[in-house]
């Protein structure tokens, strides 16, 4: 059945009026959301009056999704195929060679009940560095993920472990198929989110791939990354906006520290930097 945008809100709502989606009441947070009537003045983009970006990481749109019901998860029908090798036959990237030379030999996507080991709910983390992504990628063959990247990283999570993540997801609109901009590491990927990409033509200081200048430090010498950034857009075209993070526990993971500019006006007295 496919709504139309207004009357699928209303299906929603009352949806969570009647207690009838997890959501209502589980996450009244999610039920207050869908009760603020739509901003439908034009019925066009301009309708938008903000935009909030959160970016989270080491986590796969499979990981947390691909269980999901009506998705290009674990159901997909036009997964990759992967060659014959001993006992796998017409197998697709959905079944791999394990990590380790013994049993088991090959992983599958499996669960991590977190209701039997709360642990679960925060695995090591895989490698992701330039070599691991790589040859985890593979050209586009995708077949050697565990040996690059361990065996968890076949692993997932369901709506007993994710419940307020499926709730979103089935309340508003899930994305799927949506996948990292590179197979690297944390900061060129962050950099796409602010920039639109990693310079690969060398530019402005790039390319992009570690995690080099994701702190105040300065690795190679040239003080920063020179290219343009989407707050430096925004205010150009008179857009206010606001960047929101913890310090103390930020991860080094807001980019823009590693620009020039940025550099430039945490320690400006005067001029334009300063403001």
């Amino acid at each position: 059945m496919s709504l139309p945008p207004a009357d699928r809100r209303a299906f929603l709502k009352t949806l969570m009026a009647g207690g009838g989606a997890a959501a209502g009441g589980m996450f009244p947070s999610i039920a207050r959301a869908l009760a603020i009537p739509a901003n439908r003045r034009t019925g066009t983009v301009m309708d938008v009056e903000h935009v909030v970006i959160l970016t989270q990481e080491n986590r796969a749109f499979d990981h947390y999704f691909g269980a999901m019901p009506g998705v290009r998860g674990f159901g997909d029908r036009f997964a990759i195929p992967v060659p014959d090798l001993g006992e796998r036959r017409g197998a697709t990237v959905f079944v791999q060679p394990s990590e380790h030379a013994g049993p088991p030999d090959w992983i599958a996507p499996f669960h991590l009940d977190t209701k039997r080991d709360f642990r679960l709910m925060r695995p090591l983390g895989t490698p992701h560095g330039f070599p691991d992504s790589q040859a985890a990628w593979d050209n586009g063959r995708m077949g050697g993920w565990p040996k690059a990247k361990h065996d968890h990283a076949m692993a997932y999570f369901t709506r007993e472990d994710i419940p307020f993540q499926y709730a979103l997801a089935e309340s508003f609109t899930l994305c799927d198929a949506y996948h990292c901009a590179l197979h690297l590491s944390t900061n060129p990927n962050r950099l796409y989110v602010w920039t639109g990409t990693h310079d690969p033509q060398a530019r402005g200081h790039g390319p992009a791939i570690d995690n080099g200048y994701d702190g105040l430090e300065d690795p190679r010498g040239h003080g920063g990354y020179a290219w343009t950034t989407y707050p430096e857009r925004l205010q150009a075209a008179g857009i206010s906006f606001q960047i929101y993070q913890q310090m103390e526990d930020n991860f080094s993971d807001n980019p823009l520290i590693g620009f020039r500019r940025y550099r430039d006006a945490r320690t400006a007295t005067s001029g334009p930097d300063a403001d």
